[in-house]
């Protein structure tokens, strides 16, 4: 898992780690799922009622011939931290 910002990418940890370090505990208020294959609009209900899923992004990717699928989360009860890390890796 990885954080990604300004179209750079780090480890999960380093990046809640340098969030928590700069800003602070603070809310957690997105995260994404990226996937090239479609999840099914049941599994996306459940999660929508479990850890929050807003709406899925689908674009393509020419270079690698495949569409991407972005499933966008904003949790209600995460927050940036390293001890989120466990439960972001098990939504995930």
């Amino acid at each position: 898992m990885q954080v990604i910002a300004d179209d750079s990418s780090v480890n999960l940890s380093i990046g809640l780690f340098v969030g928590e370090v700069l800003v602070g505990e603070a809310p957690l208020t997105q995260f994404e799922l990226n996937s090239d294959i479609p999840i099914p609009k049941e599994v996306l209900y459940y999660l929508r009622d479990r850890i929050g899923w807003g709406f899925t992004v689908i674009y393509p990717k020419p270079k690698q011939g495949v569409l991407r699928i972005e499933h966008r989360f904003w949790p209600k009860d995460l927050i940036l931290s390293l001890s989120s890390k466990d439960e972001i890796e098990a939504r995930g």
